[in-house]
Parts: structure tokens; sequence; C-alpha cells
């Protein structure tokens, strides 16, 4: 998206906050397998992984269950492997978090079309 073409910043910072905000989904969005209820199947797995690594003894743990022998041949090995996936994707977004903040807090510091130009393109 091109900024620099309007001389009215105010404008100029809400389309660029926008953008950054549309990129910063995209990069979120190719850490997760798509489908709207893939976050649904990521929490039951996280919860279930909690609870094991918590010794729960007794439970079902149907989603970790499903895993063995792909992710896995233990549920145990199953939710040590989910809680380091979520691990990293916490990190992840976090970092994808932080450039967002940064990068929006640069565009409200910007004054020309063309340096916020500058901070959404990078």
């Amino acid at each position: 998206m091109k900024i620099t073409g309007t001389r009215d910043l105010t404008a100029a910072r809400q389309a660029a906050i926008a953008q950054i905000d549309f990129q910063s989904e995209q990069a979120r969005a190719r850490l997760v397998t798509p489908g709207v209820h893939q976050q649904t199947v990521y929490s039951i797995k996280l919860d279930e992984a909690r609870r094991v690594q918590a010794g729960e003894k007794k439970g079902h743990y149907p989603m970790l269950e499903a895993s063995i022998p792909h992710e896995g041949s233990t549920v145990k090995q199953v939710a040590e492997l989910v809680i380091k996936k979520h691990s990293e994707m916490v990190a992840n977004y976090a970092a994808i978090e932080s450039d967002r903040a940064a990068r929006k807090a640069a565009v409200l510091m910007a004054d020309t079309p063309s340096a916020i130009q500058a901070v959404v393109d990078q």
C-alpha cells in the first residue's frame, strides 16, 4: 500500500496503522494451521498437555491420544511436544507484537508521508 500520495498526515497514519495491523495478522497466520476450528484443537491439546504435565494420572486425553504415533509414542511425549510448540508460538507472537507496536509508534512520530511509508515498508 502506498501512503506517499497523500498530504493528509492523519489519513496517512490511519492507512499505515491499518496496513501494519494487516501485515502482523499475516505474519501470525503463517504460524498456525488455517481453519475456523483449528484454534479450538490447539486449545484442547494445550489443556490436555498441561494436565499431563501437572501429573494428573487419571484423565482422558483424546486429542493427545489422537496424535500418537505421529507426534510421539506416548501421551507424555505428545504433551511435551505440545508444550514446546506452544512456547515457541508464544515467543513468535511476542516478536510480531513487539514489531507491530514499534512500527505503529514510529508511524505516529513520523512527520511526512514518505517517513510513514518507510515504516510501512519495513
